[in-house]
């Protein structure tokens, strides 16, 4: 992408014309029917977390009193963004992006240096290393900024929420952030150094894009604005061959989801001559095959050497025993997939005494690939987690559509009789009122699932006692299908999981701005109702994720400077303990 000198590009933040109050108002109510009539998390964020989305008085009252449409986007955002749901959230129609030339994270509850960009970084004045301290930036503590910008890149997840706003200290996205354009050409940066030292370095900001106007906006009428649903995105067909299931759209609409948000800042998305220093094999880890923590020196390494495995694995020694690990950095359906994991669960079974499984920082590939993986663990039938879809009449359309066609297409009986299933009942719900459906299955035509079995009919299965090691950035699907179903020896080591699992749709989301509102209208449920600090019980993966047994974090400042050491003490000391 061509970078444009921060010199060279004069950023006016204001807007050309402002919305009239009444129009506000308007865009307001129309952006809360879309989410009210569409979300299918609505009465959860309500029973978790005490927000009533149906509620518009507080709003509408910040609304009419907004000094400017910088203001008001900013609500849109921050209402949105109360619903504490990665996939619940509003998108500007701006590309303007400010960079700084480094990213930060979350360590100990400190932001921290984590990579820079060392062709823009490189000269004696910036003093700046991996590890400092980041205080200030243009005089205003970090600990408010992370307040303030946790609402423009909200997790379903708080942890993660908040090292999504450190990622937003230097990387400044208008698509996200209305007020990314209210900047200098340079920042004031206040670090502290490994020795205490105080530094202020002046760094320039690094800039592409256009930032956002509005106006003029012609005044039209509310209730020539109203619209009584969201159309649903087209979904891809399935490239799998076979038959054409409804579950597999839905597949890949969750596969995809993620991609539509920016993740972690990739230097080369804004400078192609980056020589970016970092502490991890990418800059974020995410679906990083090999794990983030350096493994004992005993470790022997079994996949992750070859470009054709799918996952990384091994063993090592302590304490007299062997100890297994496959990490899991991205999931398949597909049959190399299964008979690489095949094999490695008969070796492991053969050669340890405990297995320790990492998806921490897994990309959620594949839902059905995840499943597949799981059921390997569990050693006979379970049932895998649902899908509640919201009745709305574009999910009576979507559907329908896709009955007919599996009808069309000679879909086995099990098929359609699911199909016609979940369309009479989303029939029925939308003409009573509304509200979700029963749980749907992500794969196949039952959420009862048959135990994994090999060519010859034999089951796969580890016997041993496992370790699962998750953190706030581990998808949601393997973790609660093994801990909800496996009767043998299995604990959780980190953090809960994401808590993000479900689909979305997207659409307008005013009537006057050119917003793009995405709402959840598909959530995820567990076969078991579990209870987690902070929440009452309930069978929704949304917020709550898969709470662990034993809790650590990965994010600690004794874990970056010594490669997780620390904590792969703590997992192996924990694992070792199964087997006592």
């Amino acid at each position: 992408m061509k970078r444009v000198f921060a010199g060279l590009l004069v950023c006016v933040a204001g807007f050309a014309q402002q919305l009239t109050v009444q129009q506000r108002v308007d865009d307001f109510q129309y952006l809360a029917g879309i989410v009210a009539r569409n979300s299918a998390t609505i009465g959860w964020k309500k029973q978790a977390f005490g927000f009533d989305a149906r509620n518009l008085t507080p709003w509408l009252e910040r609304v009419r009193a907004a000094k400017d449409d910088v203001e008001y986007y900013d609500i849109l955002i921050e209402y949105t963004a109360s619903f504490q749901d990665y996939y619940t959230y509003l998108t500007l129609p701006s590309d303007f992006a400010a960079w700084m030339a480094f990213t930060t994270d979350v360590y100990d509850g400190k932001v921290i240096v984590q990579t820079i960009d060392r062709s823009i970084l490189s000269t004696p004045e910036y003093d700046i290393a991996i590890g400092d301290e980041v205080v200030s930036i243009d005089g205003r503590p970090v600990a408010d900024l992370l307040r303030a910008y946790g609402k423009y890149f909200v997790d379903s997840n708080p942890e993660a929420t908040r090292r999504a706003a450190a990622e937003l200290l230097t990387y400044r996205l208008q698509s996200f952030m209305p007020v990314a354009a209210q900047i200098g050409t340079e920042a004031s940066v206040v670090l502290k150094k490994a020795n205490g030292d105080m530094v202020t370095l002046v760094i320039p900001w690094e800039r592409v894009g256009t930032p956002l106007r509005v106006g003029p906006v012609p005044d039209i009428t509310a209730s020539s604005a109203r619209m009584p649903g969201v159309p649903r995105t087209p979904r891809s067909e399935s490239a799998a061959a076979g038959e054409l299931l409804l579950h597999e759209r839905v597949r890949e609409e969750i596969d995809s989801s993620a991609r539509r948000r920016v993740r972690r800042p990739a230097a080369v998305e804004l400078n192609a001559a980056a020589q970016v220093e970092s502490v991890l094999p990418r800059i974020e880890g995410i679906g990083s095959l090999t794990p983030i923590y350096e493994l004992p020196e005993t470790f022997v390494q079994r996949r992750g050497t070859s470009f054709v495995d799918w996952f990384f694995s091994g063993s090592f020694t302590s304490a007299g025993k062997r100890v297994g690990l496959i990490r899991f950095a991205e999931w398949s359906t597909s049959s190399t997939f299964a008979s690489q994991l095949d094999a490695e669960v008969a070796w492991m079974n053969a050669n340890t005494d405990v297995l320790v499984i990492d998806q921490m920082r897994d990309d959620l590939t594949s839902i059905c690939g995840s499943e597949a993986a799981a059921a390997r663990f569990i050693g006979k039938g379970y049932r895998q987690p649902g899908l509640q879809f919201r009745a709305t009449w574009a999910n009576v359309q979507t559907f329908q559509a896709t009955l007919d066609s599996a009808i069309e297409g000679g879909s086995s009986a099990e098929t359609i009789a699911l199909y016609q299933g979940l369309v009479d009942e989303l029939r029925a719900k939308y003409y009573s009122g509304g509200g979700n459906t029963e749980p749907f299955p992500f794969c196949g035509t039952s959420l009862e699932r048959n135990p994994a079995r090999q060519s010859n009919g034999t089951i796969v299965n580890y016997e041993k006692p496992i370790l699962l090691l998750t953190d706030e950035l581990s998808s949601d699907h393997f973790a609660a299908t093994v801990k909800d179903n496996r009767e043998f020896p299995v604990k959780q080591f980190g953090m809960a999981t994401s808590g993000r699992l479900g689909v979305s749709i997207n659409g307008p989301g005013g009537a006057y701005t050119e917003t793009t509102v995405h709402v959840k209208d598909g959530v995820a449920v567990r076969a078991k109702a579990t209870k987690r600090p902070g929440f009452p019980e309930t069978t929704y993966l949304e917020n709550a994720g898969v709470y662990p047994e034993i809790v650590q974090s990965y994010m600690t400042m004794e874990n970056l400077t010594t490669k997780g050491a620390a904590y792969v003490a703590a997992f192996t000391k924990a694992a070792l303990e199964l087997i006592q």
